[in-house]
Protein backbone atom coordinates (compact mmCIF):
# COMPACT_ATOMS: atom_id res chain seq x y z
CA UNK A 1 0.00 0.00 0.00
CA UNK A 2 2.84 2.40 0.81
CA UNK A 3 4.41 1.80 -2.61
CA UNK A 4 1.08 2.37 -4.36
CA UNK A 5 0.29 5.61 -2.55
CA UNK A 6 3.82 6.94 -3.09
CA UNK A 7 3.47 6.12 -6.79
CA UNK A 8 0.35 8.31 -6.81
CA UNK A 9 2.42 11.14 -5.35
CA UNK A 10 5.12 10.59 -8.00
CA UNK A 11 2.57 10.57 -10.81
CA UNK A 12 1.14 13.89 -9.60
CA UNK A 13 4.46 15.66 -9.09
CA UNK A 14 6.50 14.14 -11.91
CA UNK A 15 4.34 14.04 -15.04
CA UNK A 16 6.85 11.97 -17.00
CA UNK A 17 7.04 9.19 -14.41
CA UNK A 18 5.41 5.87 -15.31
CA UNK A 19 5.25 2.65 -13.28
CA UNK A 20 7.06 -0.41 -14.56
CA UNK A 21 5.17 -3.48 -15.74
CA UNK A 22 6.32 -5.34 -12.62
CA UNK A 23 4.95 -2.59 -10.38
CA UNK A 24 1.62 -2.61 -12.19
CA UNK A 25 1.35 -6.39 -11.84
CA UNK A 26 2.18 -6.15 -8.14
CA UNK A 27 -0.68 -3.68 -7.66
CA UNK A 28 -3.08 -5.89 -9.63
CA UNK A 29 -2.20 -8.87 -7.43
CA UNK A 30 -2.77 -6.69 -4.36
CA UNK A 31 -6.17 -5.59 -5.67
CA UNK A 32 -7.16 -9.22 -6.33
CA UNK A 33 -6.21 -9.99 -2.74
CA UNK A 34 -8.45 -7.16 -1.54
CA UNK A 35 -11.36 -8.34 -3.69
CA UNK A 36 -11.21 -11.70 -1.93
CA UNK A 37 -10.87 -10.15 1.53
CA UNK A 38 -13.92 -10.72 3.73
CA UNK A 39 -12.87 -8.55 6.66
CA UNK A 40 -13.64 -4.87 7.15
CA UNK A 41 -11.98 -2.02 9.01
CA UNK A 42 -13.77 -0.15 11.74
CA UNK A 43 -13.43 3.57 11.08
CA UNK A 44 -14.94 6.94 11.86
CA UNK A 45 -14.39 9.60 9.21
CA UNK A 46 -15.66 12.54 11.26
CA UNK A 47 -13.33 11.75 14.15
CA UNK A 48 -10.41 11.21 11.75
CA UNK A 49 -10.90 14.62 10.14
CA UNK A 50 -10.57 16.25 13.57
CA UNK A 51 -7.23 14.54 14.22
CA UNK A 52 -3.85 16.15 13.61
CA UNK A 53 -2.31 15.10 10.27
CA UNK A 54 0.98 13.20 10.17
CA UNK A 55 3.82 15.45 9.00
CA UNK A 56 6.93 14.94 6.86
CA UNK A 57 9.19 16.34 9.57
CA UNK A 58 8.12 13.43 11.79
CA UNK A 59 8.79 10.83 9.08
CA UNK A 60 11.42 8.96 11.13
CA UNK A 61 8.81 8.32 13.83
CA UNK A 62 6.02 7.16 11.52
CA UNK A 63 5.10 3.60 10.65
CA UNK A 64 4.01 2.50 7.16
CA UNK A 65 0.30 3.11 7.78
CA UNK A 66 0.97 6.61 9.08
CA UNK A 67 3.14 7.34 6.04
CA UNK A 68 0.20 6.39 3.81
CA UNK A 69 -1.98 8.86 5.72
CA UNK A 70 0.71 11.54 5.42
CA UNK A 71 1.05 11.11 1.64
CA UNK A 72 -2.73 11.21 1.17
CA UNK A 73 -2.70 14.59 2.92
CA UNK A 74 0.10 15.72 0.60
CA UNK A 75 -2.02 14.61 -2.36
CA UNK A 76 -4.95 16.64 -1.00
CA UNK A 77 -7.27 13.69 -1.44
CA UNK A 78 -10.98 13.75 -0.59
CA UNK A 79 -11.70 14.79 3.01
CA UNK A 80 -13.46 11.48 3.66
CA UNK A 81 -10.37 9.54 2.50
CA UNK A 82 -8.11 11.67 4.69
CA UNK A 83 -10.32 11.22 7.74
CA UNK A 84 -10.72 7.48 7.24
CA UNK A 85 -6.99 6.82 6.83
CA UNK A 86 -5.93 9.20 9.60
CA UNK A 87 -8.37 7.54 12.00
CA UNK A 88 -6.98 4.08 11.27
CA UNK A 89 -3.37 5.30 11.35
CA UNK A 90 -3.83 6.89 14.77
CA UNK A 91 -4.01 3.58 16.62
CA UNK A 92 -2.68 0.08 15.96
CA UNK A 93 -5.83 -1.42 17.49
CA UNK A 94 -7.98 0.43 14.98
CA UNK A 95 -6.10 -1.18 12.10
CA UNK A 96 -7.17 -4.68 13.05
CA UNK A 97 -9.79 -5.74 10.46
CA UNK A 98 -13.04 -7.10 11.79
CA UNK A 99 -14.43 -10.42 10.64
CA UNK A 100 -17.59 -10.57 8.60
CA UNK A 101 -19.73 -13.48 7.47
CA UNK A 102 -19.79 -13.89 3.71
CA UNK A 103 -23.07 -15.02 2.18
CA UNK A 104 -23.55 -16.23 -1.38
CA UNK A 105 -25.64 -13.94 -3.55
CA UNK A 106 -28.44 -16.51 -3.72
CA UNK A 107 -28.65 -16.75 0.05
CA UNK A 108 -30.82 -14.63 2.27
CA UNK A 109 -29.05 -11.57 3.63
CA UNK A 110 -29.62 -10.04 7.02
CA UNK A 111 -29.10 -6.32 6.65
CA UNK A 112 -30.28 -2.99 7.99
CA UNK A 113 -29.86 -1.19 4.71
CA UNK A 114 -31.72 1.93 5.71
CA UNK A 115 -29.50 2.38 8.74
CA UNK A 116 -26.36 1.80 6.70
CA UNK A 117 -27.35 4.41 4.14
CA UNK A 118 -27.76 7.01 6.89
CA UNK A 119 -24.45 6.17 8.55
CA UNK A 120 -21.96 5.99 5.71
CA UNK A 121 -19.29 7.67 7.84
CA UNK A 122 -18.93 4.73 10.20
CA UNK A 123 -18.44 1.01 9.67
CA UNK A 124 -19.45 -1.22 12.57
CA UNK A 125 -18.90 1.58 15.06
CA UNK A 126 -19.58 0.57 18.64
CA UNK A 127 -19.29 2.34 21.99
CA UNK A 128 -16.07 0.47 22.65
CA UNK A 129 -14.45 1.94 19.52
CA UNK A 130 -14.47 5.41 21.03
CA UNK A 131 -11.67 4.43 23.42
CA UNK A 132 -8.19 3.43 22.29
CA UNK A 133 -7.71 1.47 25.51
CA UNK A 134 -10.54 -0.97 24.91
CA UNK A 135 -9.75 -4.07 22.90
CA UNK A 136 -11.72 -4.32 19.66
CA UNK A 137 -13.85 -7.43 19.48
CA UNK A 138 -15.72 -9.14 16.69
CA UNK A 139 -18.96 -8.67 18.59
CA UNK A 140 -20.84 -7.33 15.59
CA UNK A 141 -20.98 -9.87 12.80
CA UNK A 142 -23.17 -9.51 9.75
CA UNK A 143 -23.72 -11.32 6.51
CA UNK A 144 -22.08 -9.99 3.39
CA UNK A 145 -23.54 -10.41 -0.06
CA UNK A 146 -21.19 -10.05 -2.98
CA UNK A 147 -22.43 -9.77 -6.56
CA UNK A 148 -21.77 -12.77 -8.79
CA UNK A 149 -20.62 -10.44 -11.53
CA UNK A 150 -20.06 -6.75 -12.10
CA UNK A 151 -20.27 -4.81 -15.34
CA UNK A 152 -16.95 -3.50 -16.62
CA UNK A 153 -18.24 0.06 -16.58
CA UNK A 154 -19.24 0.01 -12.91
CA UNK A 155 -16.15 1.97 -11.85
CA UNK A 156 -16.92 4.91 -14.12
CA UNK A 157 -18.20 7.86 -12.14
CA UNK A 158 -17.19 11.47 -11.50
CA UNK A 159 -14.04 10.38 -9.65
CA UNK A 160 -12.31 9.19 -12.80
CA UNK A 161 -14.46 10.28 -15.76
CA UNK A 162 -16.65 13.36 -15.31
CA UNK A 163 -17.91 12.94 -18.88
CA UNK A 164 -20.17 10.14 -17.67
CA UNK A 165 -22.51 12.92 -16.45
CA UNK A 166 -23.32 13.75 -20.06
CA UNK A 167 -24.68 10.27 -20.69
CA UNK A 168 -27.54 10.58 -18.21
CA UNK A 169 -31.02 11.52 -19.36
CA UNK A 170 -31.05 15.37 -19.22
CA UNK A 171 -34.52 15.36 -17.63
CA UNK A 172 -33.24 13.16 -14.81
CA UNK A 173 -30.21 15.37 -14.24
CA UNK A 174 -32.40 18.48 -14.15
CA UNK A 175 -34.76 16.83 -11.70
CA UNK A 176 -31.96 15.77 -9.34
CA UNK A 177 -29.90 18.95 -9.58
CA UNK A 178 -32.62 21.60 -9.74
CA UNK A 179 -31.84 22.91 -6.23
CA UNK A 180 -28.06 22.57 -6.47
CA UNK A 181 -25.94 25.66 -5.73
CA UNK A 182 -24.28 27.42 -8.65
CA UNK A 183 -20.86 26.60 -7.22
CA UNK A 184 -21.56 22.84 -7.45
CA UNK A 185 -24.34 22.30 -10.01
CA UNK A 186 -23.82 18.53 -10.36
CA UNK A 187 -23.15 17.69 -6.70
CA UNK A 188 -26.59 16.08 -6.09
CA UNK A 189 -26.05 13.83 -9.11
CA UNK A 190 -22.56 12.88 -7.95
CA UNK A 191 -23.78 12.22 -4.42
CA UNK A 192 -26.49 9.92 -5.74
CA UNK A 193 -24.08 8.24 -8.15
CA UNK A 194 -21.60 7.37 -5.41
CA UNK A 195 -24.11 6.82 -2.61
CA UNK A 196 -26.44 4.53 -4.55
CA UNK A 197 -24.14 2.90 -7.11
CA UNK A 198 -20.36 3.07 -7.30
CA UNK A 199 -19.77 3.62 -3.59
CA UNK A 200 -22.04 0.86 -2.29
CA UNK A 201 -20.15 -1.62 -0.14
CA UNK A 202 -21.34 -5.25 0.11
CA UNK A 203 -19.67 -5.41 3.53
CA UNK A 204 -22.06 -2.73 4.79
CA UNK A 205 -25.39 -3.33 3.12
CA UNK A 206 -27.58 -5.82 1.28
CA UNK A 207 -27.11 -5.23 -2.44
CA UNK A 208 -29.43 -7.99 -3.66
CA UNK A 209 -32.11 -5.51 -4.78
CA UNK A 210 -29.73 -2.75 -5.86
CA UNK A 211 -30.10 -3.23 -9.62
CA UNK A 212 -33.88 -2.78 -9.40
CA UNK A 213 -33.54 0.82 -8.26
CA UNK A 214 -34.55 3.26 -11.06
CA UNK A 215 -31.56 5.52 -10.46
CA UNK A 216 -29.17 2.56 -10.51
CA UNK A 217 -30.67 1.49 -13.82
CA UNK A 218 -30.26 5.03 -15.20
CA UNK A 219 -26.64 5.01 -14.03
CA UNK A 220 -25.96 1.65 -15.66
CA UNK A 221 -27.33 3.03 -18.91
CA UNK A 222 -25.10 6.12 -18.61
CA UNK A 223 -22.04 4.01 -17.78
CA UNK A 224 -22.69 1.67 -20.68
CA UNK A 225 -23.19 4.59 -23.07
CA UNK A 226 -20.00 6.24 -21.86
CA UNK A 227 -18.02 3.01 -22.18
CA UNK A 228 -19.30 2.56 -25.72
CA UNK A 229 -18.29 6.11 -26.60
CA UNK A 230 -14.68 5.38 -25.60
CA UNK A 231 -14.39 2.84 -28.36
CA UNK A 232 -16.49 4.60 -30.98
CA UNK A 233 -14.74 5.42 -34.24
Amino acid sequence: MTKMIFAAWLAKNCRTWRPTADQAMEWIRFLIYLVNETRAFQYNIKEGIKMKPFLVQDLAKLDAFQVVSMILDMLKSFASDLGLTRYLASSIKRRQPRSTTVAASSASVESKDSKDSKDDDTVMESKESKSDDVEMKDSKRFKVQRPDEMMIGHAFDFHCRTAVDMHYDPDLVEQICRLAPASAPFKPLHDAMFGKVTGRNPRKADLSQMEKDPFVQATRKAQSSFLTSLFAF
